[in-house]
């Protein structure tokens, strides 16, 4: 969720009501196989794009 907030430029820290409707659509519905660069975590380096589906 980190990687596609960044991604996509939204704050997880802002309550879901709040959110752009295209972004709420987003996280219940998927990303409909658009890719985005997926950062496991800090401390790994392994990177790599996937869909949200």
């Amino acid at each position: 969720m980190n990687s596609m907030a960044k991604h996509y430029g939204f704050d997880l820290d802002v309550p879901l009501k709040e959110l752009p409707k295209p972004v709420y659509q987003m996280l219940f519905y998927g990303t409909k196989n658009e890719k985005f660069p997926f950062i496991p975590g800090e401390d790994m380096r392994s990177r790599f794009r996937t869909a949200y589906l």
